[in-house]
């Protein structure tokens, strides 16, 4: 019988990789993207303060103390705290847990800042094109509660390109990817046997 757990081992270091790399490193790249664009047309868009992953301390009743709000808009006494979702689902979470969820960050931060106007707001990827689709039923009841937009609408709206975002999300993770790829496997073969 051959021994395959050499390349086991392989496979399994290289889906390390890919998914550290590509998938969860995308997110965060992407995520720092849009609050860097929005920070960039904080001005023109009249916002006081853009702050990226604004700390807010939770009220009791929650198992963490903080909750780090991805992008925190003030505009006068208005304040936007806005989640960054990618387009996949999480089939474990419930509905009704995810709803509670939100609704224990929106009290928290009324409680912090009770002179202000709070929303808390979702931007969903792709949400416009999967936004009927049965997986998605969890996000069409958070939206019934939590405002929930499409990124690139929400993006476009407020005079930000969703397609810059994607090319430099896609440049930051190919060449971190690349690094990391090229100590154990020729990235140009890899290339080369994809297409």
């Amino acid at each position: 019988m051959q021994d395959y757990s050499n390349r086991y081992h392989a496979l399994k270091r290289l889906a390390s990789v890919l998914q550290g790399r590509v998938q969860n490193r995308g997110g965060n790249v992407q995520q720092r993207a849009i609050y860097e664009a929005i920070k960039s047309r904080a001005h023109e868009l009249a916002f006081d303060e853009v702050i990226h992953d604004h700390p807010v301390a939770l009220l009791p009743g929650s198992s963490r103390k903080t909750h780090k709000v991805d992008i925190w808009i003030q505009k006068g006494q208005y304040i936007t705290a806005i989640n960054v979702k990618s387009a996949g689902t999480n089939n474990t979470e419930s509905a009704d847990g995810i709803i509670a969820e939100y609704k224990h960050y929106l009290s928290s931060i009324e409680s912090l800042y009770p002179q202000h106007t709070v929303s808390y707001e979702i931007l969903k990827l792709d949400w416009a094109k999967n936004c009927d689709k049965s997986n998605y039923r969890k996000f069409q009841l958070l939206a019934e509660t939590v405002p929930t937009h499409d990124t690139k609408s929400w993006l476009q709206a407020h005079g930000i390109s969703m397609e810059e975002i994607e090319a430099y999300k896609h440049q930051q993770v190919v060449e971190d990817a690349e690094l990391h790829l090229e100590s154990f496997i020729s990235v140009e073969k890899l290339y080369e046997a994809y297409h």
